[in-house]
């Protein structure tokens, strides 16, 4: 019998008996709106189940929420209890939201835990299909390069006082490329300040001053780009919270590491 007919003809029992004790052949007993489902999916021997939402709906009679939300087929017993009628018959759920479907499939990744020295630990690592995808994007304005003054002391280009994301590029005499510095603030101007006048408490800031300084005396040059303006999927991201920020820092460190260009902060 396929799954769809199966679905039919235990929907139809279920609802002749909902609420009530249902004995199905080859199940046993099943009690509960959501043990229709356990039912169906122990009396499948597919290595893959797929049900329609629609199927689902009427087996066991679907919230809203499930045909929405990823978190609702969490396959976890603690976050969400409807779990365990998909994991009691030994399934975890695969949602496809824009087929509006779900995949029931056999078994479940186990990893071992590094980080236990004195005991073994398994943690059953599930997919929950939910899944994080981000395309952050923005572009590098240049600023000028950093010069000397008579202290001596850096003098960078003039950024504003906006928050952003910010990139050194250093090169030797050569013209041969050194290093790049990505970071972030809040303020970009008054960061370029901070690195022109380090506090006692800034070890990163005193090592970019002396490094550009010695750099520049010899030779070579100390360049900065900034961006105050980025998108995620098409969207602004606004900077002015530091986990974006963060997130377009560290998006260009990655992208940066990728090219093969020597990240001096990281």
């Amino acid at each position: 019998m396929g799954p769809e007919a199966a679905v039919s003809e235990l929907a139809s029992s279920w609802g002749r008996g909902r609420g009530q004790v249902l004995s199905a052949p080859n199940i046993g007993v099943v009690e509960g709106k959501y043990q229709a489902l356990t039912a169906f999916l122990v009396s499948r021997s597919e290595q893959s189940v797929e049900l329609t939402f629609a199927e689902l709906d009427r087996l066991v009679g679907l919230p809203a929420s499930a045909r929405k939300y990823p978190a609702w087929w969490a396959n976890s017993r603690t976050a969400q209890p409807q779990a365990r009628f998909w994991l009691d018959a030994g399934r975890r759920a695969v949602p496809d939201f824009n087929a509006g479907r779900v995949r029931f499939v056999i078994g479940a990744a186990t990893v071992s835990s590094p980080h236990i020295a004195t005991a073994r630990h398994e943690w059953a690592l599930i997919a929950t299909g939910e899944v994080i995808h981000a395309e952050i994007r923005f572009e590098w304005l240049d600023a000028g390069d950093v010069s000397i003054d008579d202290g001596p002391k850096p003098v960078f280009p003039s950024l504003p006082a906006r928050p952003g994301v910010y990139r050194f590029t250093l090169t030797s005499a050569e013209a041969d490329l050194i290093g790049v510095y990505i970071g972030e603030s809040d303020n970009l101007s008054r960061r370029m300040g901070n690195y022109r006048n380090p506090g006692p408490t800034q070890p990163t800031n005193q090592r970019l001053n002396a490094q550009i300084c010695e750099l520049i005396t010899s030779g070579g040059a100390a360049r900065v780009s900034a961006s105050v303006e980025a998108t995620v999927d098409g969207e602004v991201l606004d900077l002015a919270a530091r986990p974006a920020r963060l997130l377009a820092e560290n998006a260009a460190l990655v992208r940066a590491a990728q090219m093969g260009l020597p990240v001096a902060n990281l």
